[in-house]
């Protein structure tokens, strides 16, 4: 019996937890994008926010496609995310942060002793391994990337800030970078 045959309704199921789950990282991660270039993070919000964005998008893809090039998606999408997750910092850490890790790693362990052949695990454990370097990546070169000010609020009026990614480690120094040139 094919693997297509034998797991039915799971994978209707399946195809559309990815659909969802990846719609709603790449929104957010736009969102977030826009939304830290005004709490003073110019670029690396923005830059952040791509990466999160790919990493939706190709959770979405895995909805789509199937065979190496889907666990390539996979990799890059769960061990992505469970690292961005983990980066996430504080008491949100314990609370929200290493759940949502621990969920993301599970659903890649599982992924992984699902895939039928060897190159099919390669590819998406190595994607993985990308994903860490990319975010890796962003942070050496966080504190070097050019600062963008969003306008200046006129007197009296209140502007709550949304931090993004959140002024924690590793991003803390380019923060600083970002409110010294623009306050």
């Amino acid at each position: 019996m094919s693997e297509r045959k034998s797991r039915g309704p799971f994978r209707v199921i399946g195809r559309i937890v990815w659909l969802l789950f990846g719609a709603y990282i790449l929104v957010t991660s736009l969102v977030g994008a826009v939304l830290g270039v005004l709490g003073f993070n110019g670029w690396l919000a923005i830059l952040y926010g791509a990466l999160g964005a790919s990493m939706g998008l190709a959770a979405i893809l895995c909805s789509f496609i199937s065979g190496p090039r889907r666990a390539v998606f996979v990799g890059w999408s769960l061990v992505g995310l469970a690292s961005r997750a983990v980066l996430e910092g504080d008491v949100y850490l314990w609370f929200v942060s290493f759940p949502i890790a621990g969920i993301l790693l599970t659903a890649l362990i599982v992924s992984l002793s699902r895939l039928p052949t060897w190159s099919e695990r390669t590819s998406l454990l190595a994607a993985g391994i990308a994903s860490i370097l990319a975010l890796t990546l962003l942070a050496v070169a966080a504190p070097a990337l050019p600062t963008i000010c969003p306008p200046r609020q006129p007197p009296g009026k209140s502007f709550s800030f949304i931090f993004y990614p959140p002024n924690d480690f590793p991003w803390e120094t380019a923060e600083r970078k970002y409110i010294e040139a623009c306050i």
